[in-house]
């Protein structure tokens, strides 16, 4: 007499079932791979690198264009072909200014101040240690949530709050 299945046991038929599907999943595999597909790689714009003294004069000139186009909204004259092409340059020099900008802020944060972190011994730990970082951060949250509730306690209390 023959013990009784337990419920994990497969069947042959649940094997030979497993193994076919496994086997056309290979075979499908195999036939996708042979077909040749179409590679197409997005190339990376690189925009040329600017002076300084030009990426100021583009920031200025993107702050510039910002406050003409608010007062092009609102004196109104959003109906002429001059607005349109306005909103089209300044659109097309804030891009240009955001582009330079995050280069620039990757700049300062990678090359000078993790560099500068790096020689205080304290901002060194907090750059290199993770759990110190968070027991630092979270205890520093802590003690700014308590005061905070307990200038509102001081509020509340002074003025006759029924909280």
């Amino acid at each position: 007499m023959r013990p009784p299945k337990r419920r994990h046991e497969k069947t042959r038929f649940q094997m030979i079932k497993s193994q076919i599907t496994v086997q056309k999943r290979r075979n499908l595999m195999a036939k996708l791979s042979r077909v040749k597909s179409v590679n197409i790689r997005m190339q990376r714009i690189n925009l040329p690198q600017l002076r300084w003294t030009l990426r100021l004069l583009l920031y200025a000139v993107t702050i510039i264009m910002a406050v003409i186009t608010i007062l092009m909204v609102y004196f109104e004259t959003l109906d002429t072909v001059l607005t349109s092409l306005v909103y089209f340059l300044a659109a097309v020099i804030m891009a240009l200014s955001l582009y330079y900008l995050y280069h620039d802020i990757y700049y300062v944060i990678n090359e000078k101040l993790i560099i500068g972190l790096k020689h205080n011994p304290f901002t060194n730990r907090m750059v290199k240690d993770y759990r110190y970082r968070t027991v630092v951060f979270t205890y520093t949250s802590l003690s700014v949530n308590l005061i905070y509730a307990l200038a509102n306690g001081i509020y509340g209390y002074r003025n006759h709050s029924i909280w």
